[in-house]
């Protein structure tokens, strides 16, 4: 892309800036999307999860897709559930026998975030439509 230069590297995301509109856009690079959220957070009432690179689900911690073969697409055997007062999906069942080794994706992390999804387009830094 000829307009975006880099512009600063952090711990949790790499930034990239558009000259000319000036909008700031993240991506993950390779190591950042091999680790992100794959580990707990250790203080998850105490910071943001949703810039937090670690994990905040107590059900399911996302597996590095370059350790782990899955596909990107969630596992049939897994289903989520929304409360109706939160905006948050519930693991509601995980009947797959596979498990960690399962070939599918069992959270929508692993869908997002897996290497044959992620960066087919730019999402904008802390906007509404999922920026980091």
């Amino acid at each position: 892309m000829e307009h975006q230069r880099p512009s600063k590297q952090s711990k949790r995301f790499t930034t990239y800036v558009d000259e000319f509109t000036g909008q700031q856009y993240g991506y993950l690079n390779e190591d950042e999307l091999a680790s992100f959220r794959t580990r707990a957070c250790e203080h998850p009432q105490a910071c943001d999860s949703q810039r937090c690179p670690n994990s905040h689900s107590t059900a399911w911690q996302r597996r590095d897709p370059f350790a782990y073969s899955y596909w990107p697409t969630l596992c049939p055997d897994v289903s989520f559930s929304r409360n109706r007062y939160e905006r948050k999906l519930s693991l509601e069942n995980n009947s797959c026998r596979n498990k960690r080794n399962c070939r599918y994706a069992h959270t929508k992390e692993e869908t997002l975030y897996h290497p044959l999804r992620y960066k087919t387009s730019m999402v904008m830094v802390g906007g509404r439509e999922g920026g980091l």
